[in-house]
């Protein structure tokens, strides 16, 4: 049996809250165009610093720590940890040893350990604000014999083009006639003196103002040959432009041979003073382990002229 439903009361009506009136605010053409000012400053902040600026460089030194981990000497060093970790795990001979390797490894290859070799080498002998002497002398630093060139074939390596560059400047700038002093080291390398006076030609150095010596192969030789070319012209004061990494070891040579010479460093490896970053600063870097091996082989260099391990003949 169904029964009837009870009718349905209607809702009571809604009141509408009148809204309080706001006190009117006095807003000039001034004010607004500042307020237009500010909120486009804020969105442009907003879209290079929170958009652009910090995702772009995130993503860039993320991929640049990770590849640096793969490359080596990166991937040399993971490879060697974790044979170290496996070595740990088995209790082999021989572990520790392997560790030290790594960590010495590690240091070398971070751009804070080889600024802490190169600098003292860099900064040892100050660049001179005057230039004393009669001529100047040029030290070779490497060349590759087959590699083309725009007039030739050979070109000098990257260090020692630095150092013709600079010799150059300063014999613009003074006038000196310029020694360039360099031979053949290695069949691949070519003669670091016959590059360097093609480029030299091509770069409007007229021949009369330079004279080359062709058969040196070490500082030792650079030097002892060049002694020949100035009692020959009667040069007494040279001034020697050396990349500055060697600059204490040629100043040392120099010294020991009698030549009263000005030492000239050009072409710094390393800031004055080392900058950190952030965390691709523990990174290692084939970069910095070449600075840390070039840094080693000039002390072992300072230690050996020391004890008279060079050529008098």
């Amino acid at each position: 049996m169904a029964y009837p439903r009870p009718p349905r009361r209607a809702p009571p009506p809604r009141r509408h809250r009148q809204p309080h009136p706001r006190p009117a605010i006095a807003c000039t053409q001034e004010d607004t165009l500042a307020a237009t000012i500010r909120g486009l400053i804020s969105l442009r902040k907003h879209a290079t610093i929170g958009t652009y600026g910090s995702r772009e460089e995130s993503s860039m030194y993320v991929l640049k720590i990770c590849y640096q981990w793969l490359l080596p000497p990166g991937g040399i060093l993971l490879l060697l940890l974790g044979l170290a970790w496996y070595m740990f795990r088995q209790r082999q001979r021989g572990r520790w040893y392997l560790l030290a390797v790594c960590g010495v490894l590690y240091v070398l290859s971070l751009r804070l350990g080889a600024w802490l070799l190169v600098a003292p080498l860099e900064q040892a002998i100050p660049q001179p604000d005057d230039v004393t002497g009669d001529v100047i002398v040029m030290l070779g630093n490497g060349s590759l014999a087959d590699a083309p060139d725009i007039d030739g074939t050979g070109q000098p390596s990257g260090t020692m083009a630095k150092n013709m560059l600079a010799a150059l400047r300063m014999q613009r700038q003074t006038g000196l006639p310029l020694i360039v002093s360099g031979g053949e080291v290695y069949a691949f390398s070519g003669n670091e003196s016959a590059i360097a006076a093609r480029e030299f030609r091509s770069l409007g150095l007229q021949e009369a103002d330079v004279t080359y010596e062709n058969r040196s192969r070490t500082t030792a030789e650079n030097l002892r040959y060049t002694q020949n070319i100035l009692h020959a012209h009667g040069w007494t004061n040279p001034i020697i432009a050396v990349v500055a990494l060697q600059a204490p070891r040629t100043a040392l040579l120099a010294e020991h041979m009698g030549m009263q010479a000005q030492t000239y460093p050009t072409h710094y490896r390393a800031a004055q003073t080392c900058h950190l970053g952030g965390p691709h600063d523990l990174v290692p870097s084939a970069a910095a382990l070449d600075d840390s091996a070039a840094a080693l082989k000039e002390y072992l260099g300072i230690i050996a002229t020391w004890a008279g391990v060079y050529d008098e003949k």
